[in-house]
């Protein structure tokens, strides 16, 4: 009986103590898992039907390519807006190089107006452009963006979920694609696992001693509720009832 007793307090202060962080497992989890991650990526924000081109549309040949750049590596051939382009990197240079795949001249970054268009012709929705600006600095990059990509354009739109694409500068890819519904999930994800920074620390201490904790709380309340069941089918068992009732000294 006094196992039993010790057993339940534990279990009474144990989760009087993270009960409220159990809950917010439990709701932050439904969030997670009930939404569509393709929807959370924003693959549903863009369509990029219009990039499609054939590789015979490339007048200039790769191999003219690597005659001119022979140090280049890494070589992608896509479309930037309405243009056939090479991307590439050189040797000792980190960023991308941007080659019109038709006549081999090196291309600008984007400016303004361009990444406007880009963004107008791949968004799915009929949202309207509010907002274009530059980000090239890491001081400035919103958190939900990596600094990796800098420098992109930051083009918002004025939807409902308030729909932003990442645009890099060089190159004119979307790098990313960010919406209220993907914040929520950030925001989610950095509670469900007590990282309240960047939410990258899935192996904070805090969220160590925490599962421990629940779990010797789960594993207490098992063991009541066992003790429960077994009182309930054991006549003349009184043990139970007894610590219900509060009627026991230490």
């Amino acid at each position: 009986m006094r196992l039993l007793i010790k057993t339940r307090t534990l279990h009474k202060w144990l989760m009087r103590g993270i009960g409220i962080q159990v809950l917010i497992w439990a709701l932050t989890g439904l969030y997670m898992v009930s939404m569509d991650i393709h929807f959370i990526h924003g693959e549903t924000l863009s369509d990029d039907k219009h990039n499609q081109f054939s590789i015979q549309d490339a007048s200039y040949p790769i191999a003219a390519l690597l005659d001119a750049f022979p140090t280049a590596t890494q070589v992608t051939l896509y479309k930037r807006q309405d243009k056939l382009v090479y991307r590439f990197k050189r040797a000792n240079d980190t960023n991308w190089t941007i080659v019109d795949a038709t006549n081999g001249q090196p291309l600008t970054p984007l400016t303004s107006s361009e990444a406007r268009q880009i963004a107008t012709s791949s968004v799915t929705d009929s949202a309207n452009i509010t907002a274009v600006k530059l980000i090239d600095l890491p001081e400035a990059t919103p958190a939900e963006l990596s600094p990796r990509w800098l420098p992109v354009w930051q083009v918002t739109f004025d939807d409902l979920v308030g729909t932003t694409f990442y645009i890099q500068q060089t190159t004119g890819q979307i790098v990313t694609r960010r919406h209220n519904f993907w914040r929520a999930f950030d925001w989610m994800w950095r509670f469900h696992i007590m990282d309240y920074d960047d939410g990258e620390n899935v192996a904070n201490p805090l969220l160590l001693v925490l599962a421990v904790l629940a779990i010797v709380a789960i594993i207490s309340g098992i063991l009541l509720l066992v003790c429960r069941f077994l009182n309930f089918t054991s006549p003349g068992s009184h043990t139970l009832n007894a610590l219900n009732k509060g009627g026991h000294n230490d």
